[in-house]
């Protein structure tokens, strides 16, 4: 009974708080991302189930959650470069809204829809520039999917890949959320007047 006894407490002994992510070269620690990089980061890595994004919008702001977001790496080489596209699916709904806005508007949901999109694309590219510009480390492994699947041009590169090719690449990142509107969102939400 009394290895049981410690799930009775009402406060726990321990509460688990997930840190700046750590970023590593050569098996050494080099520094931090900041909780936007670590986002888009885990993000990228197809480490997250579900997101928060807020997006300033008529005076206020709009928080929306994000599902299940789905990013699909494709690599090629053109004119002798490696190439990346990152493309980013989820789908969302709208949780939180702090503004003047009619719901039931399809026009004000599409202007919703891409301007979430224009804010996951940000947290995706800072993640993005941590990692090519301040850092040069390849914290992705797209070196390894290049490798895997151009083997003899990435043998070309590998020795200056962090420093040289990864950090000086365009990758390229496009961002489809499917914003749902169902519920209480049907009707209109006013901002209350203080």
């Amino acid at each position: 009974a009394q290895k049981y006894q410690h799930l009775e407490q009402s406060q726990p002994d321990a509460v688990l708080k997930l840190g700046p992510l750590g970023i590593f070269k050569d098996d050494k620690l080099i520094g931090f991302a900041t909780k936007k990089e670590s986002e888009g980061t885990n993000i990228i890595l197809n480490k997250v189930d579900k997101s928060i994004v807020e997006i300033k919008y008529n005076g206020g702001y709009i928080v929306s959650h994000l599902e299940s977001p789905n990013t699909k790496l494709n690599i090629s080489f053109k004119n002798n470069k490696p190439q990346i596209d990152l493309k980013i699916k989820a789908g969302g709904s709208i949780a939180e809204v702090n503004c003047d806005i009619d719901l039931t508007d399809p026009k004000e949901i599409a202007k919703i829809k891409t301007n979430t999109e224009k804010e996951l694309k940000k947290t995706i590219r800072q993640a993005l520039n941590m990692a090519q510009k301040k850092y040069q480390t390849d914290i992705f492994g797209f070196g390894l999917a290049f490798y895997h699947k151009y083997p003899n041009q990435f043998k070309k590169l590998e020795k200056h890949w962090d420093h040289d090719t990864f950090a000086n690449m365009d990758i390229n990142v496009s961002v489809e959320i499917d914003i749902e509107t169902k519920g209480s969102l049907e009707q209109s939400i006013r901002k209350e007047e203080a």
